[in-house]
């Protein structure tokens, strides 16, 4: 109870934080000069403005990417507070933020020497805006989309409120890039029959971090890890039901099953759960809280254990199949850069299936681990193992970043037509 009432505090401060800069910049949009942004490179290369709410991990690597195998220069902007250095934005040439949708509004009006910008989701509200008030191309980028949640009528009204921006990215984008299937579905939803130019372009393992392992030895203990992001029990189960992870704490335990977990550093309310957490730590010797680990350390980080675990149920929450069945994450990409299998819920159909082609996947139902020690002790780990070392080059993002560069071309071309 003592969490629920933080939680509601910190989501009311929050709230008036919101309200007073958004005021604020309202009226420097309405009565101030717009300040000019110049991000125009001293070379021939292109600049390619990130931009988004919050940052997520894949965005860094393919910055990093674009940088080295294309002509281009990369600059990142989020809103204040969330561009999360843990992710590697040393490799942005600058690093920009905004403090409300006026303050962005500004400050694209006043932008200078951007080429094209690569807008990503959640929410949709900064693509709409890039879109609205941008003199550059825009691409859409999707790895999660709130449509897919909980359909139309979601229960969460900054879903409901965000939508009409995600359907109106959707058709006005110059480009999308769609990680995972997801995509298909929103323009269902949304009844988009005709949308701009896609790529598919799943998130993909960054072979700078994949680790070489000296020897690939047979199971001794079991220690089995998670990286990404948890819930506490005062969320609400209809969203945040399947990253509650206690009851795969006790069972582990009761099978004398190590596992450890890596908290990702972008959680909301993320001190009151990692506090729930540390607790069970304390009373419990199987189980192993740690601190967040920058992307280009995670996978060495990761490749101490002997799986990796995404375990994720519909029957644990009211987030639909089009979310967790057509969704992706980096998580998955991470255990095949640190060259250990993945346990998978068969209810992420498209991870699973990427598992099962390219990293070692054991696909599971929820009832499997309460036998997970059975399970483990039938494989053949060693070969998993080679198997994954074997595949994953097929998804390594350095060898696929030529198809994002052409399409980048693509769109380029067409704005200046």
């Amino acid at each position: 109870m003592n969490n629920l009432l933080r939680q509601i505090w910190q989501k009311n401060l929050m709230r008036i934080k919101q309200l007073f800069f958004i005021s604020l910049d309202f009226l420097l949009y309405c009565c101030l000069p717009t300040p000019e942004i110049d991000l125009s490179s001293d070379s021939d290369k292109k600049v390619v403005l990130f931009l988004g709410d919050s940052l997520q991990a894949r965005i860094p690597r393919m910055a990093k990417w674009l940088q080295r195998k294309g002509n281009f220069r990369c600059v990142l902007m989020t809103a204040q507070g969330k561009g999360f250095q843990i992710f590697n934005t040393e490799i942005f040439s600058e690093v920009l933020s905004y403090r409300s949708s006026w303050d962005l509004k500004r400050k694209l009006k006043g932008l200078k020497g951007v080429d094209l910008i690569h807008a990503f989701t959640i929410p949709s509200l900064p693509i709409k805006i890039a879109i609205d008030h941008a003199d550059s191309p825009v691409i859409m980028d999707m790895q999660d989309m709130y449509v897919s949640y909980f359909g139309l009528k979601s229960p969460k009204l900054y879903m409901r409120v965000d939508m009409p921006n995600e359907a109106y990215s959707i058709r006005n984008a110059d480009g999308l890039v769609s990680h995972s299937v997801e995509l298909s579905n929103a323009c269902k939803e949304y009844e988009i029959e005709q949308r701009p130019p896609t790529l598919f372009f799943p998130v993909y393992a960054d072979e700078d971090y994949a680790i070489e392992p000296d020897e690939i030895k047979a199971l001794d203990e079991i220690h089995i890890v998670y990286a990404g992001s948890i819930a506490g029990s005062f969320q609400d189960d209809q969203h945040f039901g399947s990253m509650k992870l206690f009851w795969l704490i006790e069972e582990f335990a009761r099978q004398k099953i190590h596992f450890h977990i890596y908290p990702s550093p972008n959680m909301r309310f993320r001190d009151l759960i990692l506090s729930e957490y540390h607790k069970i730590e304390e009373e419990n010797p199987y189980f192993h809280m740690h601190e967040s680990v920058k992307q280009d350390q995670l996978a060495k980080e990761l490749g101490q254990y002997s799986f990796g675990l995404l375990p994720f149920f519909l029957e644990d929450t009211s987030r639909s199949f089009n979310k967790l069945g057509r969704g992706s994450s980096q998580k998955l990409y991470n255990y095949m850069e640190a060259v250990i299998p993945v346990i998978i819920s068969e209810d992420l159909a498209f991870q699973a299936w990427m598992a099962g082609r390219y990293g070692g996947g054991i696909k599971v139902k929820k009832k499997d681990f309460y036998r997970m020690r059975e399970i483990i002790e039938g494989i053949d780990y060693v070969e998993r193992r080679k198997e994954i070392l074997k595949n994953r080059e097929k998804v390594f993002l350095g060898a696929n970043i030529p198809r994002l560069i052409a399409f980048y071309e693509e769109i380029l071309a067409k704005a200046k037509v």
